[in-house]
């Protein structure tokens, strides 16, 4: 079969600049986010979708008389626009394929195995690319299997059968495990307060995760893995483009394709971060994600090491999120987007009804910290988990310093007094000295 002619139109050349429109069914224009976080999703997802094409767009669809960027951003764009016109919640990515088949590409022989298989491939590593729930993997790339990139939590599975896309997009993710905290999701009504579990941010700064407990931090571009412990390797996995829950959460990103993917997530949740309005889940989800960054980085020190090192690890093409920034290196935060006029530093939050959506991992960290024991005075001096006890401690040795100081002064003070009185006597004995 020759090369596939698409059916319908191309997308206008406004959607290949503006794929916040094509690949997100988000229209910037008019909406409250600010042009420099959409700007910088743009961007990023040109870069992803770039690095997607070449692993996985099927050899069927691709024409030789247009650029091959703008034939993966059309196919992902219309992929997106299938998944947001579906009348029900619980499609598959079969469904997803049989209406992009009949609407853009009628000529397409899906009977084909070796197409219908690459066409599977193609919607998996589209959903991720514009979800950021997971990479699909391009590294190891399997024909008859769908593999997600799962660096850093080796415990998700890697490979789900083919035969999963005809199932609904629910059981094919959750088949690669918690990718969006599915086992987070009971429970999320507020607790009575004899109840509360309480999440201390003097036990999950990252000055004090790197200094007591060895910790460092890796980015990375899935929304799956953030706040992920690898306790292994010490690492702690967080999210490197928090400007793309920015977006998501514009007033007027309601039907999104991240929204309408996790549409069968969806659950009134309540909060004290969230003013006790009620929110679907995968609103709740970026919130407590933004509000996270400022648990993780609550503390001057913190925040230095951002600055100092953090940084420049966090780029994606030379340029590092604006809104990453923001939340990890500044003390105070500007009143826009809105979400940032919404959060209130405290240093004790409570799990369940501050973020019921990430307490699992969040409280998995707490639980690790305190596991870990200063083993030096200046650790010591350093450890914030436990106030009084800490104080104590710093009483202790100041004090004994100072004994030590006064005891070694009282020796130097004592030698000079016998130096002075041997003088003396030598004098006295012998007057001629």
């Amino acid at each position: 079969m020759g090369p596939l002619q698409p059916a319908s139109s191309q997308p206008s050349s406004s959607n290949h600049h503006n794929p916040c429109s094509a690949l997100l069914n988000i229209e910037i224009e008019g909406t409250s986010t600010p042009i420099t976080e959409a700007a910088f999703v743009d961007e990023v997802l040109q870069s992803r979708t770039r690095h997607f094409g070449s692993t996985y767009m099927p050899n069927a669809l691709l024409r030789q008389d247009e650029p091959l960027d703008n034939q993966y951003m059309s196919f992902v764009s219309k992929v997106v626009r299938v998944i947001c016109d579906q009348s029900s919640s619980r499609f598959s990515i079969d469904d997803v394929i049989e209406d992009l088949c009949r609407t853009d590409y009628d000529s397409v022989n899906v009977t084909d195995p070796t197409i219908h298989s690459q066409l599977r491939q193609a919607v998996f590593g589209a959903v991720g690319l514009v979800t950021f729930l997971y990479d699909a993997s391009v590294d190891d790339y399997q024909p008859n299997s769908f593999t997600i990139d799962n660096t850093g939590n080796e415990s998700l599975p890697r490979r789900g059968s083919l035969t999963l896309a005809r199932d609904r997009l629910f059981i094919l993710l959750a088949a690669f495990g918690d990718i969006f905290l599915s086992a987070d999701f009971n429970d999320t009504d507020p607790v009575p307060e004899e109840q509360e579990e309480p999440l201390y941010v003097s036990r999950l700064s990252y000055d004090f995760l790197s200094n007591i407990c060895g910790m460092s931090i890796v980015w990375t571009d899935s929304l799956g893995l953030h706040l992920h412990l690898n306790p292994n390797s010490r690492e702690l996995f967080l999210f490197r483009f928090p400007s793309f829950c920015i977006v998501n959460l514009d007033e007027k990103a309601s039907k999104s394709v991240f929204h309408r993917v996790l549409m069968e997530y969806h659950r009134t949740t309540q909060g004290h971060q969230h003013g006790r309005q009620a929110h679907s889940t995968s609103q709740a989800f970026l919130q407590e994600v933004i509000h996270s960054y400022r648990v993780i980085f609550c503390d001057g020190p913190s925040r230095k090491k951002f600055a100092s090192t953090l940084k420049a690890r966090a780029h994606a093409g030379g340029k590092v999120d604006h809104v990453l920034v923001q939340l990890c290196e500044q003390s105070k935060l500007t009143t826009t987007p809105a979400i940032f006029s919404q959060m209130q530093h405290r240093d004790v939050y409570n799990a369940q009804n501050d973020f019921p959506l990430l307490r699992n991992r969040l409280t998995a960290l707490q639980k690790y910290s305190m596991r870990h024991d200063p083993k030096s005075i200046r650790q010591i001096l350093r450890d914030r988990r436990h106030p009084l006890e800490s104080l104590n401690m710093k009483a202790v040795i100041i004090f004994g310093v100072l004994s030590l100081l006064i005891g070694l002064l009282q020796v130097i003070v004592g030698a000079a007094q016998l130096a002075f009185a041997i003088k003396q006597t030598q004098l006295s004995a012998n007057p001629r000295l």
